[in-house]
């Protein structure tokens, strides 16, 4: 065989990761294929099992909680690649005359002569039975190897034409007296590279790649045919094996029976209503079984098709023949779709009868009325149009890479219903992106509730949820910023700005800038564009010396500190409040940093930064108390006060920015509670820190200015993760101002560099 075929065949069987021929090859979601070794590499940890990011196409996949990793599909194709590679690269070596590894006779002249793929060696006929005798061999695969010529020729049919010039091992063109090594798609037939040429290549023009390249693709994209008719295939199974028929006589006897342990605590008054909901339930399943009864006879129609279906694409793409596959590739598609529309069109699959017959007992009518016990109620297909979705999110835990979420469907005021768990659908799209992420749904302990895992998206996601043909309206979710993955990098940067101090959104989606250096406020839309200035123009009214801090108010109004006051300002820059002057006295300030607004009380808290304390104002900018004003370090003492943040709680964070800590104060009374934090540039200590926000009420994030870093820690004070790398891998340069925005993404000031990174 000649050098060039195998190297073809090598580059179909050499793993992208380790660079070396595969090893247990795994076939991903993505249809790419890695070595099962380089698979456990590149996986990840999370707290409901693992995900794996495809090194060649870096979508996200779910591993499977049962079997991990290895349950991935078996790259069968790839191992058949590497069986026809051992053979004929063997023959190439020895120049045609293969021998026996074991006694040297000449084996390919022998019809009874075999090869083993597992010591991948040649042996005779009498050989090969002293092979297959042993014990510790039994389990090797013995091919005949009169067998090499045919693998040969499925791989490149072409190869052993009448039309070879003799002594020539390769295809070769009849125009330019090349290799065929190409296949035209556009015209079905194979090419030389000069063919795809510019100077006079007849299929310049078309869509042309190596034959092995188009053989792998094409039988990918015919298993990708088929996938949207597995689930329907899994379902018809269900149906016909008659697992749904047994599920509800079960779930039935259980409803029964927990309404008859019901009844055998009340008086005999309620023996009548016993009776009559016994009788409930029997009409309930006396239909179910009726429409299953009919529904087995159509779906045994339709797993009759599906099943010759799968057979007709399996075998034609395990039969290792180019020239099958791309021949019958439309014919078979053709199929493929023929049968797809006609089990559609009978909608079986999305009326199957479910396992949802459920008791909901009254206990407020039972008081009243020993006459009336409750409802029996199934999800019938009324039932399920009147219900809605209610969606919660779940929060992310430490390492994980993964994003969850709980739904239910609520009915009126009977609370959830439950939903069998294999007739619910659901679908989950980034809305950044358009694109469709992988989701699991799982039960979880509570009845009625489900569990939705995805991989890690940004942003929205549309939900979709569909059940037994009922498709419910989609609902939005957010997926906050991680603070837990290994490596950040923002997805934009807002350039071109001085010392960027404070952030914040107004109600109305605008976001607002104070350029701490630049004497002035930059208002950007919600596509981050740049819409005005605030306070450098000439015909501005207000105009700022070193605006810091700011903080958005249901109005659409927001508060911004500058110099030694505090205003409050429309995005139109107008002073709708101010107060405040330079000094020591209440409500005189110096150099007040971070201003936040309790969503508790209402209450301003605002961080005096050369006065060594914090001023809390009520909302109509008269003083409600002090906290500290004594400088040192002790506890409630403070050496620079930067930025405060309140949790729903009522604990108030502090960041004492030259004592590298962050204090909690009760917000009722400004009383001293405790404090986390030591000096140092190591990851879990604290660099001259100088604001934080609160997330989710759990979690602080905290800008580090001597450290050049946004550290993440819990409200325990304990340390999470850290982040340091800004554009193009640059460290941070005096980070100040964060804040995350309604979509979850997070927004630091990097002072130092002038921008505005978003995570």
């Amino acid at each position: 065989m000649s050098s060039w075929k195998l190297r073809k065949l090598e580059e179909q069987i050499t793993c992208s990761v380790c660079l070396g021929f595969y090893t247990d090859p795994k076939t991903l979601p993505c249809l790419h294929c890695f070595c099962l070794s380089c698979l456990e590499g590149v996986s990840s940890t999370s707290l409901e099992g693992l995900v794996i990011t495809c090194p060649q196409c870096r979508s996200r996949s779910l591993v499977p909680l049962v079997g991990g990793i290895g349950s991935f599909s078996d790259a069968y194709h790839i191992s058949n690649l590497k069986k026809i590679h051992s053979l004929l690269s063997l023959k190439s070596e020895t120049g045609g005359s293969i021998r026996c590894s074991e006694c040297s006779q000449v084996v390919n002249e022998s019809k009874d002569s075999r090869h083993c793929s597992h010591c991948c060696s040649f042996l005779c006929e009498a050989c090969a039975i002293e092979h297959e005798s042993t014990p510790s061999y039994s389990h090797h695969e013995l091919t005949p190897c009169n067998d090499i010529e045919a693998f040969e020729h499925q791989l490149f049919p072409l190869s052993h034409s009448g039309s070879e010039p003799e002594g020539e091992d390769d295809t070769m063109c009849s125009t330019h007296n090349k290799p065929l090594s190409l296949y035209c798609d556009d015209c079905s037939v194979y090419v030389c590279e000069d063919c795809t040429g510019m100077d006079g290549g007849t299929h310049r023009s078309h869509r042309c790649e190596s034959i092995l390249e188009s053989y792998s693709s094409t039988c990918q994209q015919l298993a990708a045919s088929f996938n949207p008719l597995k689930s329907s295939l899994a379902k018809t199974r269900r149906l016909v094996s008659g697992d749904e028929e047994k599920e509800i006589k079960e779930q039935a006897e259980n409803t029964t029976e927990e309404i008859h342990s019901m009844v055998e605590g009340l008086i005999s008054l309620l023996r009548q209503s016993e009776e009559m909901m016994k009788k409930r339930v029997e009409g309930i399943i006396e239909n179910k079984l009726k429409v299953i009864s009919e529904q087995k006879k159509v779906a045994q129609e339709n797993l009759t098709q599906l099943e010759e279906c799968q057979e007709y694409v399996e075998s034609a793409i395990a039969a290792n023949s180019p020239d099958k596959v791309l021949v019958t590739n439309k014919p078979m598609k053709n199929r493929i779709d023929e049968v797809r529309q006609e089990v559609t069109s009978k909608n079986l699959c999305h009326c199957l009868e479910a396992t949802d017959i459920q008791f909901f007992p009254r206990a407020d009518a039972l008081r009243e009325s020993v006459s009336y016990l409750g409802d029996i109620v199934f999800s019938s297909h009324q039932m399920l149009s009147d219900c809605r979705v209610q969606i919660k999110t779940d929060q992310l835990e430490r390492n994980e890479s993964q994003f969850m979420f709980t739904f239910s469907f609520e009915y009126r005021d009977l609370g959830h219903i439950s939903v069998p768990l294999s007739a619910i659908e659901c679908t989950v799209t980034e809305l950044m992106n358009n694109e469709e992420i992988g989701a699991v749904i799982s039960n979880i302990v509570t009845p009625g509730l489900y569990r939705v895992l995805t991989s890690s998206a940004r942003g929205r996601l549309r939900v979709n949820i569909e059940v037994c043909g009922i498709e419910f309206e989609e609902v939005t979710v957010v997926v906050p910023f991680n603070p837990f993955y290994d490596s950040q990098a923002p997805v934009e940067v807002i350039n071109h700005l001085i010392e960027p101090n404070g952030i914040t959104f107004t109600t109305d989606g605008h976001i607002v800038i104070s350029e701490n250096s630049g004497y002035c406020l930059k208002v950007f839309n919600s596509k981050r564009e740049l819409v005005k200035s605030i306070g450098n123009n000439e015909e501005d009214v207000e105009t700022f010396l070193h605006p810091r801090g700011l903080f958005s108010l249901p109005d659409n109004s927001f508060l911004v500190l500058d110099d030694h006051k505090i205003r409050k300002m429309t995005l139109e820059g107008e002073c709708l409040a101010r107060v405040g002057h330079e000094g020591q006295g209440p409500l005189e300030f110096s150099y007040p940093g971070g201003v936040t607004v309790s969503p508790n009380t209402g209450k301003i808290w605002i961080t005096d930064y050369l006065n060594d304390r914090v001023q809390v104002l009520n909302p109509d900018f008269t003083l409600a108390f002090i906290i500290g004003g004594t400088h040192g370090s002790g506890n409630g003492e403070f050496d620079g006060p930067t930025c405060v943040a309140i949790d729903s709680y009522g604990t108030a964070y502090v960041v004492d920015a030259n004592n590298d800590r962050v204090q909690l104060f009760k917000e009722e009374d400004g009383s001293y509670v405790s404090q986390f934090g030591s000096t140092g540039i190591r990851q879990g200590l604290l660099c001259r820190p100088v604001r934080l926000i609160l997330v989710d009420n759990k979690f602080l994030y905290i800008t580090e200015a001597g450290a050049g870093r946004v550290s993440v820690f819990n409200t325990r004070g304990e340390f999470i993760h850290y982040f340091k790398y800004g554009e193009e891998d640059s460290l941070m340069h005096r980070p100040y101002g964060l804040e995350i925005d309604r979509d979850g993404f997070l927004y630091v000031c990097d002072s130092g560099n002038g921008k505005v990174l978003v995570y």
